[in-house]
């Protein structure tokens, strides 16, 4: 569990309290809408998707430099000039 430093003891306790996926798992169970066998079988099924996900990321290659402008401007909206481009169009060496 992250520790923070910022908040003191009683209120993460307080906000613990607040969990809400505490919350619906007791309300779930509660209502008779899920066991605890579905529940935990959601849980196995959450870390096994969690582990698959990590594994896939550990394993794949590092994205160029400049992929990380896509999806940031708008449509149509051109992607950033590279650094070193623009520096040589600027000094005019382009």
């Amino acid at each position: 569990m992250d520790k923070s430093p910022y908040r003191s003891a009683e209120e993460e306790q307080a906000g613990r309290l607040r969990d809400p996926i505490a919350l619906a798992r007791t309300r779930l169970l509660e209502r008779s809408l899920a066991t605890a066998q579905d529940l935990a079988s959601l849980d196995a099924a959450i870390v096994q998707e969690m582990r698959a996900s990590i594994e896939f990321t550990a394993a794949a290659a590092a994205p160029e430099l400049a992929a990380m402008f896509r999806d940031v401007y708008g449509v149509g909206e051109p992607e950033p000039e590279p650094l070193g481009r623009r520096i040589d169009r600027v000094l005019a060496r382009a």
